[in-house]
């Protein structure tokens, strides 16, 4: 069995313009390689680009200045925001927890006391699904 999102979610969704890139749309997160969430890509025919590559300030500041014609209010575009960077945030953790460490030397000691099945299992099963739903709400609740 496999993390599942909770609902059927546009394959795509507009979140605003680029005056040089033209219309930006947030991809649908999926499941892959078995054992992550593809979350935050966005783009369009020509772009495709991950929301945490967007540059090197807080998430907001830098969706704002590649995206300065938003289709998100203010206060939705924060709470957008917070949920995109928890999303990320649990990312990670499940990655550490899947692999008993960050991945960049392998120490058996380490991993013995980082790896835990269970708190990825519930990372990825439960809370970034439910978490995605949420940012599926502000997102059309805005832009239908």
């Amino acid at each position: 069995m496999k993390p599942e999102l909770l609902n059927d979610y546009p394959t795509k969704v507009l979140i605003g313009s680029n005056p040089i890139e033209g219309k930006i749309y947030l991809i649908k997160p999926k499941w892959e390689c078995d054992w992550y969430w593809s979350f935050g890509w966005i783009g369009n025919n020509n772009l495709l680009i991950n929301l945490d590559k967007l540059g090197n300030s807080n998430i907001y500041d830098n969706i704002k200045g590649f995206i300065p014609n938003a289709e998100l209010s203010d206060t939705n575009l924060w709470k957008f925001c917070e949920l995109a960077e928890s999303i990320y945030t649990l990312k990670k953790s499940a990655e550490l927890f899947h692999r008993g460490g960050s991945h960049i030397v392998y120490n058996a000691k380490y991993k013995e006391i980082m790896q835990n099945k269970e708190w990825c299992e519930h990372i990825n099963y439960v809370i970034i699904p439910a978490l995605i739903d949420e940012l599926y709400k502000v997102l059309l609740d805005e832009t239908n």
